[in-house]
């Protein structure tokens, strides 16, 4: 009883030293405590990552079906369970404002739960619940939720938790979520339960149930969860582990009478909001002292004044800078701007022409003609000309000026107007002047004259951005002088302003001594309770928010129908075409592509978060266990399954392991150091190195590892399948291995495919980011497998979004999306809902239309007959998009062919029937034409293509334009109130890092994808080209076949993870805006710096998307160069080799038997 007196007097005290200080957060709190303190509650809070099944786990304790239950994300609040004689249901909004419901709307608990927009916290009681009375259960928003609220909800909540039921499902124990949170609670002092739900998925030929549990214990321990408090149990289907559910359940009851014979939680939860309350003391004295600095630094000047002292200090720097750095390279860049190409000097040639002495219209020259033909002539210039100005200065001039609003927002928009307005064209009678009568038209008078034409237009571009430049900086210096006036108008406040801030202070000091010194006085303060009373709402009828979704396909089903050949009379052609010596061409061609079609090697390759059961989709695939696999994650290194070679016959492994300078490179980059050696990095000393916890663990098993495989690096070994299980699946040993080919017979090998499994995707995203991207780019199909209880987490969100940004650049569409382990599914319902929530949150990141599936790898694995595990329609599907949707490549290639060998026999045909006499002359025709084609290669320009360079420069607009936008979000990201309690230089700085990282991250993914989308392009232009040229030649040389289609694959520049291009400095001055939190995070500033760095951010991500630019140019432009060059002189030997053919005495054949074998194959 003293005990209890005790505890209520110090809640007391607190209360009312809280209020006093003006604490109200910590006032809710302790408030929140004192009622659970009288009411003699206990709390029990059931926490863990969504879709781990705690809902489920809660329904079966509590004995019925009181919260919502799905695969997908349920919960996104708090909830409350009591047992209370009278049922009834509380929710708090968002005002927290509380309303009571009648116990009809108990029907209504599944869609209030979910309804984390308007609802916080809801409070459920009944005597139907099965818990004793005075023990309260919460139930939690998943900890891995992306709604920073739902953390809130539940940080918020952990002063009243006695203790914590922490649930993960069977297949995500060691992710990287539980080690946080657990981590967090041991800082706390909570005690924990732990409890491994779902484990009717362990599966024993994958991992022996003794050491798994033996690794969970272990894992759990590190953070202080005794092992006898861990529990392995599953709550849906019991048959299994119905014992483990009993003792589960024995624990728990315990622990119910356990918690009432303690206090210490509640002194637990006092001592804690007690430090909080004295950090939060410190934070407003800080914060006070920053403002008091900050406003003795500036003088007597608001926000607003400083900004604009700021903005006038600098403004006259940023024009000078900005006048050196673009407006006067502008002015130079005019010069080096090419108005006058061939077609336009030849045009002012033929004009020029007109004026020359002697120059007549026909045989019956008259004035009036000529001077009609020189109108005529002059016209057509006139319009030549001022058309090659618009396209070449006028959008060179408006982009440029356009520019200055993003430098300079406030400029006004009359100023828009006016660029707008810009016309550069030269008159008629301009023109007309430079038409002088002379005696001839030579080269050097031609050069004189369109220098001058040129030059006259020129000037007026100079002219026109000097002016627009000067008259731009008189309105803006007008603007700001206008200003001024201000400026000095509240200095006087000084001394005053400074002296309410030395008051705070002083008062804030005295109170901090007092919270130090004397925690038990108590103050005669009469405090009321802050929370609004609950107001009684009759008949409150909550509006559902459940979307219907359409129904989708969960499940491939195999269509009856037997394998067949399609019969192409393909090798009847070649045979027949070889007696016919003008088809060596084309046959030759025809060879060349069946052989790439045989030997071709095709690529899938899957992709998912670690733990969505890639290595047991691709075992399922298989036919049998030869990929390890495992509920933690296994695949730690990319593993490659290909078809049984000569060399390397089926069951055979092969372990490629790491050079030594691969090591050191990838040390380097993921530990941002520098090293020149592996030795370097053996020797490092871990404790004098600033690395993050996840880097230290990481360097440790590097050190204590590499002596076991050092005389193994650069190295290769062939061994069996199961020997190489442990290179893959074993980081302590993956981490040296550049990859592993497994050769095995199977369905896929039989097509000719290599399955690539992938590291999960959170690890591709994190270490192998170019890695992923060749893989996407060079597979010929995607397997993304995300899990059915953990559908569309973060780890595939980051994934996604870039196969999302690179998906409309991949000629046909390659991706297949699988959500494995759907049999987990209680119904079909359930099922379409989990499919319609991954397509829905899958069309969010611009993936639209997806080939979406459920499957169950498991049971494809027990059963591969299984319709019912998807994995026979995953194998119908697969096969018929390689032998139809693929394969149709060649059998185009192949049909083309053909269609030119029809051409050229029919031409040949004809040529038969000619006299000796004829062919005789069609041979000096023939000879004549194909000179004329080969004088017309060797003049003809290898140019790079303008289509490319305009979609190379506009998808690069519209990248800046989407990492402008990305800015505002990184920024919420980085500069965060947890993150940036006080004024720390250091901690300024990391925030700033973060946000430059983040930025620099996304430009690479953007350019990673505008690479795949030029290369596109790229190949959209080349096809034009040959097609082109194709036809130029049935028209000049129809005897001649054009079989060759030039470079097909066009190599990309590697993206580097690099923020080296960044200006920090430049961006240093808007950290000022950071005063003190409260004023940046309540008053404003946050906007002010955001503003400021959003301006320097985006210039800085325009100058090196310029950059990025004019690299991909020169790029592609030096491989187009070589591949046309080496296509055009392929071409000239091919046609004269096919002359030397024509000429040949041809003997006497019939084209019958050809053209019925190219007509049958036609029909």
């Amino acid at each position: 009883m003293v005990v209890k007196q005790q505890t209520s007097q110090t809640i007391e005290v607190t209360i009312k030293s809280f209020y006093q200080n003006g604490d109200t957060t910590r006032v809710q709190r302790a408030f929140e405590l004192k009622d659970k303190f009288f009411s003699n509650e206990k709390y029990i809070a059931f926490c863990g990552h969504f879709s781990a099944g705690k809902s489920t786990v809660l329904n079966k304790i509590l004995d019925g079906n009181w919260l919502p239950s799905s695969p997908i994300p349920t919960s996104a609040n708090i909830v409350l369970l009591r047992n209370q004689d009278v049922e009834k249901l509380t929710f708090i909004n968002r005002d927290s404002e509380r309303y009571e419901l009648p116990s009809s709307s108990f029907l209504s608990i599944s869609e209030l739960a979910k309804d984390g927009e308007e609802i916080v916290q809801m409070e459920i009681s009944s005597p139907n619940i099965a818990i004793p009375k005075g023990v309260v259960v919460l139930d939690t928003p998943g900890v891995d939720s992306t709604d920073a609220a739902h953390q809130e909800l539940t940080e918020g909540s952990l002063h009243l938790v006695d203790h914590i039921v922490y649930v993960t499902d069977y297949n995500h124990v060691l992710s990287e979520v539980n080690h946080q949170f657990l981590d967090s609670i041991q800082q706390l002092g909570i005690p924990v339960t732990f409890v491994v739900n779902q484990m009717d998925k362990h599966v024993e030929e994958e991992i022996s149930f003794n050491e798994f549990a033996f690794g969970v214990k272990e894992m759990v321990q590190a953070y202080g969860v005794r092992e006898d408090s861990v529990y392995f149990i599953s709550a849906k289907n019991q048959e299994d582990f119905q014992a483990e559910w009993q003792v589960f359940e024995k624990h728990l009851k315990g622990l119910y009478k356990e918690l009432h014979a303690q206090n210490s939680a509640e002194l637990r939860s006092i001592k804690q909001l007690r430090d909080q309350h004295e950090e939060w003391l410190n934070v407003e004295k800080m914060q006070l002292i920053e403002e008091r600095n900050n406003y003795t630094e500036e003088s007597s000047l608001s926000d607003a004044e400083k900004a604009l002292l700021e903005n006038h200090r600098k403004v006259s720097e940023r024009m000078e800078q900005f006048e050196k750095d673009s407006v006067n390279e502008w002015i130079k860049g005019v010069k080096d701007i090419n108005l006058m190409p061939f077609s336009i000097r030849e045009n002012i040639r033929s004009l020029l022409e007109t004026y020359t002495t002697g120059f007549k219209i026909g045989f019956f020259s008259t004035k009036k003609k000529v001077k009609h033909e020189q109108d005529s002539r002059l016209v057509e210039c006139h319009h030549l000309l001022n058309e090659e100005t618009q396209k070449k200065l006028e959008w060179h001039v408006k982009n440029k000026l356009e520019s200055i609003f993003d430098v300079f927002p406030e400029t006004k928009e009359s100023f828009r107007l006016k660029i707008d307005q810009v016309d550069f064209r030269i008159s008629i009678q301009e023109l007309e002047s430079f038409c002088k009568e002379q005696a001839d038209v030579t080269g050097e008078f031609l050069l004189q004259v369109t220098s001058q034409i040129e030059e006259l237009i020129k000037s007026k571009v100079r002219l026109f951005i000097r002016e627009f430049w000067v008259a731009w900086q008189e309105n803006h210096l007008l603007v700001n002088q206008a200003d001024l006036k201000f400026v000095n108008e509240k200095q006087k406040k000084y001394e005053s302003k400074v002296e309410e801030f030395n008051s705070k202070i002083t008062m804030l000091e005295c109170k901090l001594d007092d919270h130090k010194k004397n925690k038990e006085v108590v103050l005669d303060v009469i405090v009321e309770d802050p929370r609004n009373p609950i107001s009684m709402v009759a008949q409150h009828n909550t509006p559902s928010k459940m979307i219907g979704e359409e129904n989708v396909l969960t499940s491939f089903e195999l269509n009856d129908k037997e394998n067949f050949e399609k019969v192409t009379g393909i090798e009847k052609f070649l045979q027949v075409a070889e007696q016919y010596p003008y088809l060596d061409g084309i046959t030759n061609k025809i060879k060349d592509v069946l052989q790439e079609k045989q030997k071709k090697q095709l690529k899938i390759v899957l992709f998912g978060a670690f733990s969505a059961g890639k290595s047991s989709l691709a075992n399922a695939l298989l036919g049998e266990w030869f990929l390890p696999s495992s509920p933690n994650p296994m695949t730690a290194t990319i593993t490659s399954i290909a078809p049984p070679t000569n060399e390397f016959k089926h069951n055979t492994g092969v372990v490629k392991w790491k050079t030594e300078q691969d090591l050191v490179n990838e040390l380097n980059s993921r530990l941002s150091r520098n090293m020149s050696t592996l030795e370097e990095w053996i020797n490092n000393d871990l404790n004098q190195s600033s690395f993050s916890d996840d880097d230290q663990k990481f360097l440790e098993q590097f050190q204590s590892s590499i002596t076991f495989v050092r005389d193994k690096l650069g190295q290769q070994l062939a061994t069996t399948v199961k020997e190489c299980h442990s290179w893959i699946a074993q980081e302590e040993k993956s981490m040296f291995v550049k990859e592993v080919t497994l050769y095995i017979q199977s369905f896929l090998s039989d097509l000719g495919v290599t399955l690539i499994d992938t590291p999960g995707a959170d690890s591709i995203h994190a270490r192998h980011t170019n890695v992923a991207f060749n893989y996407m780019k060079e597979a010929d199909i995607i397997l993304y497998v995300t899990y059915y209880h953990h559908a569309f987490a973060k780890a595939d969100r980051a994934f996604l979004a870039q196969l999302g940004r690179v998906k409309s650049a991949f000629e046909h569409d390659k991706m297949f999306f699988l959500v494995n382990a759907i049999d987990l599914a209680e119904s079909e319902e359930e099922k379409e809902q989990v499919i319609s929530y991954v397509r829905k949150e899958l069309a969010t990141l611009g993936i639209q239309n997806p080939r979406l599936y459920g499957v169950s790898s498991l049971k494809g694995l027990r059963d591969p007959m299984s319709k019912d595990s998807g994995i026979p329609g995953v194998k119908g599907i697969l096969t018929d998009f390689i032998q139809n949707d693929l394969a149709s490549v060649y059998e185009r290639a192949l049909v083309s062919l053909v269609r030119e060998a029809e051409r050229l026999t029919l031409i040949e045909q004809e040529w038969s029937n000619k006299s000796k006499e004829e062919k005789q002359n069609a041979f000096i025709e023939r000879e004549s034409n194909m000179q004329e084609t080969v004088n017309m290669l060797n003049e003809m320009e290898v140019s790079y293509g303008a289509s490319v360079k305009r979609e190379l420069h506009e998808l690069l607009h519209y990248v800046h334009q989407r990492i402008s936008l990305a800015m505002n979000d990184y920024f919420k990201e980085s500069f965060n109130p947890a993150a940036l309690k006080v004024r720390d230089k250091a901690l300024l700085q990391e925030a700033l890092e973060e946000w430059i990282t983040s930025i620099s991250f996304l430009l690479e993914e953007e350019i990673r994808a505008t690479i795949l989308r030029v290369e596109k392009q790229i190949k959209r232009s080349d096809q034009q080209v040959k097609d082109q040229m194709k036809m130029e030649l049935h028209s000049t040389i129809p005897w001649y076949t054009y079989t060759w289609n030039g470079k097909k694959e066009w190599e990309s520049p590697e993206v580097f993870a690099d923020s080296s291009w960044w200006n920090k400095q430049e961006l240093q001055p808007a950290l000022r805006h950071f005063r003190s939190a409260q004023s940046f995070f309540v008053k404003g500033e946050k906007e002010k710096m955001l503003d400021e760095l959003q301006t320097i951010g985006s210039k800085q991500v325009r100058n090196q998307l310029e950059w990025w630019e004019n690299q991909l140019y020169n790029w592609y432009s030096r491989q187009w160069e070589t591949s046309h060059q080496e296509w055009i002189d392929v071409l000239k030997i091919d046609i004269n080799d096919q002359f030397m053919v024509s000429k040949q005495d041809q003997k006497t054949i019939s084209y019958t038997q050809l053209l019925e074998v190219i007509k049958k194959m036609a029909t």
